[in-house]
């Protein structure tokens, strides 16, 4: 038997009658209120067998409780602590993503390419859900889940702010973050074919600790220094992660880990800084800069097969330092400033990007890669930028 795309609707008398979606123009307002569509299955010869409706997904609802506190211990200190659970929906792609698709060449009856350029796009039913509509395409196409759960994440935060003297705030905060039923792609091997669906199946954690020292203004200055230590980690680094993995096993030694590592957005430390200093007689300066611990990355052999774990090395750790410089000052009746930005002051080539095989960001061990696939300027950082006006 054959499946085909179908709809159910009752005439004036209730009786229930199956029809092709081209004959939908047939019928009147009244019916097309009672249409329901599903999949009718054939024989051989063509002739009609069974009939069944699509499901639908149930209606799906949250309680989203949070809680926050905060409490002065004295006049210069206080205290907070916030808790909440959050619910983020899932992207339309990821609960219809070919659900409804029959693939590039599928039009429905009665269009054509001459008729509308765009009918080879045209929305029109997979019959072959969960598998795409092409079981025969060498391409396993991720399809959307219309069932599919809200991602649901869990916060805490606690911390304490307090007036140091009279010029100066120090703040710290702790916090804590899970991350479930995070939406991914995974394979199937199946009959006909394989196929690939979007399900609630990865997870992420992030904690950590910020500190901050500000001086407020006084005396035509302030500043602001803050450092925060944090650890993210997770199963899976995005939501494709998985299909790549099956695509890849083979040739390219790739594993699938049921539990969680380090994630390739990590930075162990980091450190920001602010100044701006002002004067009565027009002079101004700002300064910003950054320290970063480096980030992770897999390392591999020249083959690109994993010889640790996933995102078990790390790149060099990065700084900056941006400086702007301004002089106001009256002409007659014109009010004029002079200005000077740096960017990059100390000039220094951050590592932002590396070869997997030799953790360097211009050196490689796959002696198949020409000279300039080996060199590669957007793995460094921008040098140096001076605008004067």
């Amino acid at each position: 038997p054959t499946r085909e795309l179908g709809y159910e609707y009752m005439d004036d008398s209730g009786i229930a009658h199956i029809i092709e979606p081209s004959e939908l123009s047939q019928l009147t307002e009244q019916e097309k209120e009672t249409l329901k569509w599903g999949y009718m299955e054939r024989d051989s010869e063509g002739n009609l067998i069974s009939f069944t409706p699509a499901p639908r997904a149930p209606v799906k609802d949250q309680w989203s409780p949070r809680l926050g506190i905060g409490y002065p211990i004295t006049d210069r200190t206080a205290f907070h602590f916030s808790y909440g659970q959050f619910y983020q929906f899932p992207d339309l792609i990821n609960m219809y993503n070919y659900t409804n698709y029959q693939g590039h060449n599928g039009t429905p009856p009665g269009w054509s390419n001459a008729a509308n350029s765009m009918a080879q796009d045209f929305l029109y039913g997979n019959p072959y859900y969960p598998f795409p509509y092409n079981i025969t395409d060498w391409y396993i196409p991720e399809v959307g889940t219309p069932n599919i759960n809200p991602q649901r994440s869990i916060q805490y935060e606690t911390g304490v702010r307090t007036r140091v003297g009279n010029n100066y705030v120090f703040i710290m905060n702790l916090y804590y973050k899970d991350m479930f039923d995070y939406i991914a792609s995974k394979r199937y091997d199946a009959d006909p074919s394989q196929y690939a669906i979007y399900e609630n199946m990865d997870y992420a954690n992030s904690r950590g600790l910020e500190m901050s020292l500000q001086r407020l203004y006084s005396a035509g200055l302030d500043w602001e220094i803050n450092y925060t230590m944090s650890r993210a980690e997770g199963n899976a680094p995005t939501s494709d992660y998985h299909w790549y993995v099956a695509e890849w096993a083979n040739g390219y030694d790739w594993q699938d880990f049921n539990h969680t590592y380090t994630m390739p957005w990590d930075q162990t430390h980091n450190i920001n800084f602010r100044l701006n200093y002002i004067r009565p007689s027009g002079l101004g300066l700002s300064m910003i800069g950054n320290y970063g611990s480096g980030f992770p990355y897999t390392p591999e052999d020249a083959r690109a097969r994993p010889i640790d774990k996933q995102y078990s090395g790390r790149m060099p750790s990065t700084s900056n330092v941006d400086l702007k410089l301004y002089y106001d000052f009256k002409m007659k009746d014109l009010n004029i400033r002079l200005f000077g930005d740096i960017s990059n002051v100390m000039n220094k080539a951050n590592v932002l990007a590396v070869d997997n095989t030799t953790g360097e960001p211009d050196a490689t061990l796959d002696s198949g890669q020409p000279p300039i696939y080996v060199w590669k300027p957007y793995y460094f950082s921008p040098p140096r930028h001076i605008e004067i006006g």
